[in-house]
């Protein structure tokens, strides 16, 4: 098995951890004003797109939906619908973010 090497979160491995409870629901609670310091892109009705601050690779993203389900198949339609746009619109935003990377595999 390959292991991911992000020595970058060694930071957030080794940290005291000093929050209690759920990170995303402590962020959705924030005020929009703190969205760039909580590295929140985008809020919908139902879901939010954000940065994950020790990411894996660039363009890491996380879409959470604002309701705490086990699974996604728990979400309801709209919601499920919610997110997919959002899905979307991330995708879209990232391609253009990286077209310099990926001119010949993606069109914007």
């Amino acid at each position: 098995m390959k292991r991911i090497w992000a020595p970058w979160r060694k930071r957030y491995l080794f940290a005291k951890k000093r929050m209690r409870g759920c990170v995303f629901c402590r962020i959705l609670r924030s005020p929009a004003k703190n969205d760039p310091k909580n590295l929140l892109l985008r809020r919908s009705l139902h879901s939010f797109a954000m940065l994950n601050l020790y990411p894996y690779n660039n363009g890491h993203l996380m879409l959470v939906p604002n309701r705490h389900v086990a699974s996604l198949d728990a979400l309801r339609e709209v919601e499920k619908l919610d997110i997919l746009r959002l899905v979307d619109r991330s995708i879209e935003i990232l391609r253009k973010a990286f077209h310099h990377l990926f001119r010949k595999s993606w069109k914007c």
